[in-house]
C-alpha cells in the first residue's frame, strides 16, 4: 500500500505528463505553470496554472477559481480520492477520468497518458499476453482459448488468418 505522499507524487505526475501533450491542459503559458496537486493545514488541494489559486479538491463547490471545464474538474476530485483513500476512483465523478475520449487528444496521446498512469500504479489494466503491452480502453483486442481458460491479446498480435483455413474439428 503507497502513502498519502508516494500517491500525490504519482497524480503530480500523471499531471505533468497531460500537460506535456497534446493540448497541454493544466499548464499555462502565459504563467509557465504546470498544476499540482499538494497538502496545506493537512488538507489536499490543487494549485491552478492559469489562476494561481489553491483550491480545496473536495467538492465541485469549491472550484470556483477553476480555469478548466468540467472533464478536468472531475478528474481532479478522481485524483483527489485516491490521493486520500489510496483506492482507484477513475471515471467516478463523471467524464471516464483518464480513460474520457472527449478531451480532444489524438489516440496516441491518450495512450501515452494511460500507459504512463497504468506504470505508476495509478489505472489498473490488462497486458496482452503475447507483447506484455497494456490493453489500453479503446484498443481492439481478443480473447484466445487457452486450454479451460482465455487469454487476453491485442489484436494486432495475432496472426492473420485466412477464414477458410481455420478449422474447428468439426
Amino acid at each position: 500500500m503507497t502513502t498519502k505522499q508516494e500517491r500525490l507524487e504519482i497524480v503530480n505526475n500523471i499531471i505533468k505528463k497531460i500537460a506535456s501533450l497534446d493540448r497541454k491542459f493544466f499548464y499555462s503559458a502565459k504563467n509557465d505553470m504546470t498544476a499540482y496537486m499538494f497538502f496545506k493545514n493537512g488538507r489536499l488541494y490543487f494549485k491552478d496554472d492559469y489562476t494561481k489559486q489553491d483550491i480545496y479538491a473536495y467538492a465541485y463547490k469549491y472550484f470556483g477559481a477553476f480555469s478548466h471545464g468540467g472533464t478536468l474538474q472531475a478528474l481532479i476530485l478522481d485524483f483527489s480520492k485516491y490521493i486520500r483513500t489510496g483506492k482507484n476512483y477513475n471515471g467516478e465523478n463523471g467524464y471516464g477520468g483518464l480513460n474520457c475520449r472527449h478531451w480532444g487528444y489524438s489516440a496516441e496521446s491518450m495512450k501515452a497518458i494511460q500507459s504512463y498512469a497504468m506504470e505508476l500504479g495509478y489505472l489498473e489494466g490488462r497486458l496482452c499476453y503475447i507483447c506484455e503491452k497494456p490493453i489500453l480502453q479503446n484498443d481492439p483486442f481478443d480473447k484466445v482459448p487457452s486450454g479451460h481458460e482465455y487469454i487476453i491479446v491485442h489484436s494486432s498480435c495475432l496472426p492473420d488468418c485466412e477464414e477458410e483455413e481455420y478449422d474447428d474439428g468439426y
